[in-house]
């Protein structure tokens, strides 16, 4: 038996790729002028762009369908890291010993996935919907690959960001340079606002790289043959921001900007404290929003009465829901417990867990059915053949906590 596990295979119709960005903002290219509700990439706050004196560019892993035969010679399986640096900086957050943790990020930096690398974009749909993933404390683009992998395979977009805030196990700087994990107590609440307006600062970043993907701007695509595929069919009026963890906080503040440019967000296991400990609850949820949470951080009661208060104050007319899975814990949204799974068959622990095969697949089901209803699409499902959501809510192992829909507003006598 290997050490490491193999990835699911993929639940969707679609194979997927993958190709990752370096993308610096031009001094001229960010017209906070130009920007509107309606047609732009703005996010604020307050009626202020979220920006940070240290953010200019951004770092992300795009995951897209593709129509790559699975016989395919010409494009190789994209290993799950990138390199043996990323996997020695999540042992030692954890404690492993150098020379195991060397052996083992060795392994994981050859591990084989089941998306292509640099494949082409499908041409089976005219465009495709987008979804900015925003990843947890310690997290990176790498370590979530299966679940957004397995978003792509349903006909999504991904742009999985890096972020540079220190938050992360280890990042690469724009200059090439690794930034690695800022190591603080829990509740520095004075960094975690920093950061998290870093964090928001680079979402921002990211949304004007797609502009610039989608409009086919140099120098955007220069010496990048793979992104021409994307000009003009990135759907930027069906965008999700979407995180985990500490993602979920960056994601929760930017839905509570009325400009923000999303059509809805989806919430695994939010750590929101950072946000609604700083900003309070003036700001409500402008997005349906889609919250999945796990056991662990069902019982966390500091932090999951924060998460009902925040789903709860929503504006006129928007829904929000908030589950979570029997017997989950907070790491299963991540790649780790599925790559870890046979060194972790002897922790007593997880006979009283849910599989994170099976974790994820319930995400993975209820997050689609749940784009599926609030993307407009003109033919949103032709490529989805999963359960209704009231399919996925009749799961034994998916418990619904509250649905909330925002009373619509009076209309004047």
């Amino acid at each position: 038996m290997p050490i490491l596990a193999d990835f699911p295979k993929l639940m969707g119709s679609y194979a997927v790729a993958c190709h990752d960005i370096n993308y610096t903002l031009a001094v001229d290219g960010f017209d906070s002028n130009s920007m509107s509700s309606d047609d732009s990439n703005a996010t604020k706050l307050d009626g202020k762009e979220f920006t940070h004196p240290k953010v200019d560019s951004v770092y992300v892993r795009i995951f897209y369908p593709t129509t790559v035969s699975k016989k395919s010679t010409y494009f190789s399986k994209a290993n799950w890291l990138t390199s043996d640096h990323y996997g020695i900086a999540l042992c030692d957050l954890v404690g492993i010993p150098g020379f195991i943790a060397k052996a083992l990020a060795t392994r994981a930096a050859q591990k084989r996935t089941h998306f292509y690398m640099d494949a082409p974009l499908s041409d089976e749909e005219a465009s495709y919907p987008i979804v900015i993933f925003s990843h947890g404390l310690a997290g990176n683009r790498l370590i979530y690959s299966n679940l957004c992998s397995q978003l792509a395979s349903h006909g999504l977009i991904v742009f999985a960001i890096e972020h540079r805030d220190g938050s992360g196990s280890l990042a690469l700087g724009a200059d090439g340079k690794w930034i690695p994990f800022e190591k603080t107590h829990r509740e520095n609440w004075d960094l975690f606002q920093d950061q998290i307006t870093f964090r928001a600062a680079e979402v921002q970043i990211c949304l004007e790289l797609v502009r610039e993907i989608n409009t086919g701007k140099q120098p955007c695509l220069k010496g990048d043959p793979v992104l021409y595929d994307f000009c003009g069919r990135l759907d930027q009026q069906n965008m999700t921001m979407a995180g985990h963890s500490f993602g979920g906080a960056t994601t929760a503040l930017l839905l509570r900007s009325p400009l923000n440019p999303f059509r809805c967000g989806i919430l695994f296991d939010p750590w929101v404290q950072p946000i609604m400990n700083k900003h309070g609850c003036h700001q409500p949820l402008t997005r349906p929003i889609l919250g999945i949470a796990s056991d662990q951080f069902v019982n966390w009661t500091q932090n999951f009465d924060l998460v009902q208060q925040l789903f709860s104050d929503v504006m006129p007319g928007v829904t929000t829901t908030l589950t979570s899975v029997i017997g989950s814990d907070h790491q299963a949204q991540s790649d780790i417990p599925l790559i870890l799974r046979h060194l972790m068959r002897f922790d007593i622990r997880l006979f009283f867990q849910t599989c994170p095969t099976q974790t994820l697949r319930i995400n993975c089901l209820a997050s689609i059915e749940f784009l599926r209803i609030h993307l407009h699409r003109s033919n949103p499902t032709a490529r989805i053949a999963i359960p209704q959501w009231t399919s996925c809510k009749s799961n034994k192992k998916l418990i619904v906590h509250q649905e909330i829909c925002g009373k619509p507003e009076l209309s004047a006598a």
